[in-house]
């Protein structure tokens, strides 16, 4: 069973489908800075903004040297 959401387009009224911004599906399971992401997509999204995140706690010097963060 395919669950599309569906939102109402207040300027234009009229309904649109929720697609990935990257892969195009339809089946979104989470919006990131308003933008709709599947279930793949949008977990590679967070795990990129946390590496992102904890490198620049490193930099600052909030997270000792001798942990390793992994590269992307």
């Amino acid at each position: 069973m395919r669950t599309t959401y569906k939102y109402l387009d207040r300027t234009l009224h009229i309904m649109r489908e929720f697609v990935c911004a990257v892969c195009g599906s339809s089946k979104v399971s989470s919006i990131i800075n308003g933008l709709p992401y599947c279930c793949s997509c949008g977990s590679k999204v967070i795990i990129l903004r946390m590496v992102r995140f904890l490198e620049s706690l490193k930099r600052e010097g909030l997270i000792p040297s001798s942990i390793k963060i992994p590269e992307l």
